[in-house]
């Protein structure tokens, strides 16, 4: 970080506690967490938007992957996991890591993490509910949706918030 990215994490510092508080959670298990999306908070901050806006987001989004992380963990049993260091034949005289062989291990497991909570936060949502947000991350305005589905654009306005409201709910206040 540069030095006024790490003077901005350092003057906003109280933010991670009032975060851990406001989301209920201790500071022993979730500090660090939180500290790794404050930092990141300030590498993606510009005047757009309040500082502490853009920190808890960071900081929920850390929590969040943590989450889904130690679920992950606690549903595979341990005899059942293959760690990407672990060593493999290839064939009888070759031996081999997977890392080795399909690549990075960051880009595997946050491939793997999103796809999780992608699809935990779909299986909350009305069939309907995902088509609605398969056509706004795809870029149509709600009037082009309404046209599609029949309806008017009040009404996809007020779908879009009931699933903004599902979302955030589930978001980190179940998980």
């Amino acid at each position: 970080m540069a030095p006024e990215q790490q003077q901005l994490a350092a003057d906003n510092h109280d933010l991670i506690f009032k975060f851990l508080r406001q989301k209920k959670l201790t500071d022993d298990e979730f500090y660090d967490i939180a500290a790794i999306g404050l930092c990141k908070a300030t590498i993606v901050y510009n005047d757009k938007w309040k500082f502490s806006t853009i920190a808890y987001k960071c900081m929920s989004h850390e929590v969040g992957h943590e989450r889904i992380y130690r679920r992950a963990k606690k549903r595979i049993p341990e005899n059942e996991i293959v760690y990407l260091d672990a060593v493999i034949s290839v064939d009888d005289d070759t031996k081999s890591s997977f890392e080795k062989l399909i690549g990075s291990k960051t880009d595997i497991e946050e491939t793997v993490i999103s796809d999780i909570y992608i699809s935990e936060i779909l299986s909350e949502l009305a069939e309907n509910e995902i088509k609605i947000v398969k056509l706004l991350l795809n870029g149509f305005t709600q009037e082009e949706i309404a046209k599609k589905f029949k309806l008017s654009r009040a009404e996809i306005s007020r779908r879009k918030t009931r699933i903004a409201e599902k979302l955030r709910r589930n978001d980190l206040s179940t998980k």
